[in-house]
């Protein structure tokens, strides 16, 4: 019992803070219905980034990175925000990255590691001021910390099917982070590497969470479910039909 209430006590501090973050920003926005909701979607309509550039363009003006609110040195993992305007642009294809190429000859083809794209991103992580490929003093250091990982992630999947967080005992917030535009396109924020997966194992749906929904959008759901308060399985429900 104990617990339950910490927790609860957990949820009010974090809705408190995310409505001053807010008011201090002056992010004008509203919030979904039970806004953490994980929802399932087709894993085919997750091809497109939300830019860094826009991400960055909103850390700037509103401390808030699409998602997180930061204020005071404190960080708050926001879920459900509904926002107008421009933001909602399709950046690069996933299939255009130079990961999906590298799990794409690592995992579709059986090369070695060093055969693969992200070997060339790493010989080359100075021209491409890669800091996550820096960090690494040799390749071998990257094949233990990192790519071996992405080996077993592969090979569960493969074995055992797409787990959601809630499975894996995690919290939903560690789901697939995406956005939707005010056209019902889904644009992924963070996870890129299981997207990728998913769709080399041809993976019909998995699940996500939506940290960002555009209020356009969120206004045509409102419309034909004839309700103001929205889920994030309603909203779905309007955006897969």
């Amino acid at each position: 019992m104990l617990n339950k209430y910490r927790s609860i006590a957990d949820k009010a501090k974090v809705y408190y803070l995310n409505r001053e973050l807010l008011f201090k920003n002056n992010l004008n926005h509203k919030k979904i219905d039970n806004p953490t909701e994980v929802i399932r979607v087709p894993v085919d309509l997750i091809n497109c980034e939300l830019p860094a550039a826009v991400r960055m363009l909103y850390m700037n003006k509103y401390n808030f990175n699409f998602r997180h609110f930061f204020y005071n040195n404190k960080k708050v993992r926001s879920t459900g925000i509904i926002i107008g305007g421009n933001w909602d642009v399709a950046g690069d294809k996933i299939e255009n990255l130079y990961l999906y190429t590298a799990f794409q000859e690592r995992f579709v083809l059986g090369k070695k590691w060093e055969e693969t794209a992200i070997y060339d991103r790493f010989k080359g992580k100075k021209k491409y001021k890669d800091k996550k490929m820096t960090k690494y003093h040799n390749f071998e250091e990257l094949k233990q910390k990192k790519l071996e990982k992405y080996d077993t992630l592969y090979h569960d999947m493969y074995l055992y099917g797409y787990k959601s967080q809630q499975e894996l005992g995690k919290k939903p917030e560690k789901e697939v982070e995406v956005c939707v535009t005010k056209n019902g396109s889904i644009l992924y924020i963070d996870g890129r590497h299981r997207i990728i997966l998913a769709k080399l194992l041809k993976i019909d749906a998995i699940p996500v969470i939506v940290n960002v929904w555009h209020e356009n959008y969120i206004a045509v759901v409102q419309e034909e479910v004839g309700a103001k308060s929205i889920t994030p399985k309603e909203a779905a429900e309007v955006l897969l039909s």
